[in-house]
């Protein structure tokens, strides 16, 4: 986080709007990179301060109050902003002479139309690796090979998410899903240590949940509701 904003005031000559602290230490060399390549590259690379787990699920992104750098462990943890209702029940609200009156908020609230774009995948969730995900971190200098992997059975839980609940109640084998094999490159800077295929492992996964379940719905607009924000949706 430090880095991220150091290289945002350089190239913007300004502060960024919102920045989550991160740990981890990173060095690389960004030849002929854009300044918004460089900025993503370190959300990449960026770790949540959590005890139980590399949590690397930092994003690089634009609202319409400028740019962030946010971890969905904190994106997660908000408060709903907004709770919107898809049912076909009247929006009214009965008073006590037994008549109803119009309930404006619930009205304002109400979703106009509702599609699925993207549901419980079991054979696409093995593929993307949000179910597991193995890393084999290849030293071609030392000639070794270090595992890293990701299982939603062991890791889900210390992780945040909107729900508490895994995506798949089956017993999914952790030696089944997503395989990767990465070259590692140990000495490359001096005290720095290379923990990129651990991160892939992660990030990978992390990001890979967030594509299991995916809605369109319209809605009456707000200005005041963004990317990054949370909202209950009553069905």
């Amino acid at each position: 986080s430090d880095l991220f904003k150091s290289v945002y005031r350089k190239f913007f000559n300004a502060d960024p709007v919102d920045v989550d602290s991160s740990t981890g230490i990173i060095k690389f060399v960004s030849g002929y990179w854009s300044p918004m390549k460089i900025l993503n590259f370190i959300a990449s690379k960026a770790l949540f301060p959590n005890n139980k787990i590399s949590t690397p699920n930092f994003l690089f992104y634009q609202t319409t109050r400028g740019h962030k750098f946010k971890s969905l462990s904190t994106l997660f943890t908000q408060a709903p902003f907004m709770e919107y209702v898809f049912d076909k029940n009247p929006a009214r609200v009965r008073i006590e002479d037994g008549t109803s009156v119009r309930d404006i908020n619930r009205e304002y609230a109400t979703i106009k139309e509702l599609h699925f774009v993207d549901s419980q995948d079991y054979v696409k969730n093995m593929l993307t690796g949000a179910y597991n995900h193995r890393v084999f971190g290849v030293n071609l200098f030392n000639k070794t090979v270090n595992l890293s992997t990701y299982h939603m059975a062991d890791d889900y839980s210390k992780t945040a998410h909107t729900d508490p609940f895994p995506m798949n109640v089956a017993n999914i084998s952790k030696s089944s899903g997503m395989l990767s094999v990465r070259n590692t490159f140990p000495n490359l800077f001096d005290g720095v240590s290379d923990v990129a295929d651990e991160i892939y492992a992660k990030r990978l996964s992390l990001l890979a949940q967030l594509q299991t379940w995916k809605m369109n719905i319209v809605v009456h607009g707000r200005t005041d509701i963004e990317v990054g924000m949370v909202i209950y949706l009553w069905l």
